[in-house]
């Protein structure tokens, strides 16, 4: 059963055996329920990307964390926005041969629930140095009359 502020951001690291080798919980003051996905890095470090929501707003904010090797944050990123419109909703996020994290969804720029595409990117060092808002309905939903 699903209850209010009961899901949390965890990161496991498993040794070659499949034991735990670490366990960090990434919860931010003020955000309730979260999610996301994570992938390792070349230098054997962690990006670890969250949804966090807003409550009662129901709106979410995209974060990203830089991780090291044991589990530590060398960088936390907020995206844009606190769960109302302007805020990014990151769908996909990869790395790229340089150490930037590409990312690519959709944004709300009024409470019109209209989507618009949306492109980030942020260095490796966790500044963003992209935040791109393209043309309406990005994934075609809308029927045409």
């Amino acid at each position: 059963k699903y209850e209010v502020g009961k899901s949390r951001p965890v990161a496991i690291k498993l040794d070659s055996t499949g034991q735990v080798e670490w366990e960090k919980e990434f919860r931010k003051k003020g955000f309730l329920d979260h999610e996301g996905g994570s992938a390792v890095e070349s230098d054997g470090g962690f990006i670890i990307y969250v949804q966090s929501y807003v409550h009662p707003a129901g709106g979410n904010a995209a974060r990203l964390l830089k991780l090291d090797a044991k589990g530590e944050v060398v960088w936390e990123r907020q995206l844009r926005g606190n769960g109302g419109p302007k805020t990014p909703h990151p769908q996909t996020f990869k790395l790229t041969k340089k150490g930037s994290i590409v990312m690519s969804g959709h944004i709300y720029l009024d409470k019109r629930e209209y989507e618009y595409a949306w492109d980030g990117e942020v260095d490796k060092n966790g500044k963003l140095v992209a935040d791109k808002v393209g043309k309406g309905d990005p994934y075609n939903l809308r029927k045409k009359k």
